[in-house]
């Protein structure tokens, strides 16, 4: 197996140990109107933190997450 199938086979199942660990959390970035300087809404971004892969990349786990259904589980989870 190659690297890259290996290392995607290594995050699909950290992310199905992550889900029963309850490793992820919701950070709230505040959305701002430069010209008012007031916050107009907020946006809630999902990140994982993994106890052996560290700070996992969006940009990695939700591909892998709606490839595999686990979507569903994140999704509802919060």
């Amino acid at each position: 197996m190659d690297k890259r199938n290996y290392a995607r086979l290594e995050l699909e199942n950290e992310l199905r140990k992550a889900l029963n660990r309850e490793e992820f959390h919701l950070v709230y970035q505040p959305i701002i109107n430069l010209t008012s300087n007031e916050m107009v809404s907020v946006e809630a971004l999902l990140r994982w933190k993994n106890k052996r892969l560290g700070s996992v990349s969006p940009q990695k786990f939700i591909p892998v997450a709606e490839e595999t259904g686990m979507i569903i589980l994140l999704v509802t989870g919060f």
